[in-house]
């Protein structure tokens, strides 16, 4: 998967917001909860922008 600097930036942000809010505890727990959504929403995005292509042989 391709992602840009924008993704990654936010990506990045988002994550340190997280592990500096919570305790040491509820850590681990929490960045695995904001890794699946995070995994989910990249996903979505990859099936928004495929989607117009169908199912033809070319993909750019």
């Amino acid at each position: 998967m391709n992602f840009d600097a924008q993704t990654m930036l936010a990506t990045q942000i988002g994550k340190k917001r997280i592990i500096e809010l919570n305790t040491y505890e509820q850590n681990s727990i929490t960045v695995l909860n904001y890794k699946k959504t995070l995994a989910l929403r990249i996903i979505e995005l990859q099936r928004s922008i495929h989607k117009d292509f169908g199912n033809s042989d070319q993909k750019f």
